[in-house]
């Protein structure tokens, strides 16, 4: 997992790990940026919480990414100042120690 964050944080603008809904797991200065927001503007936060349109199809479709496999989807997002991008989002799901 390690290897793999490492070669992602080297080719993205930027790498966050979320948990099962979504939730921001660690902060992120680059997305914090990107978004123009603070950092601890994000803690706590689910990722959808910045897309501007009704995401549930969006979170679906990450959250049933398969195993281990690298997905990609658009992903619109919308900045602290209401402007709005999209941006292609890489996701892979990985299992924890735990089976999750």
């Amino acid at each position: 997992l390690q290897a793999a964050c490492a070669v992602l944080d080297r080719l993205c603008d930027c790498l966050v790990r979320v948990d099962e809904e979504l939730r921001f797991v660690e902060p992120s200065a680059a997305l914090a940026a990107m978004l123009f927001v603070s950092e601890d503007a994000l803690a706590g936060r689910s990722l959808m919480d910045f897309c501007p349109e009704d995401s549930s199809r969006l979170s679906e479709c990450i959250k049933q990414g398969r195993r281990n496999t690298c997905e990609t989807t658009p992903l619109p997002l919308r900045t602290g100042d209401g402007t709005t991008f999209t941006t292609n989002c890489f996701h892979i799901a990985f299992q924890n120690s735990h089976g999750k």
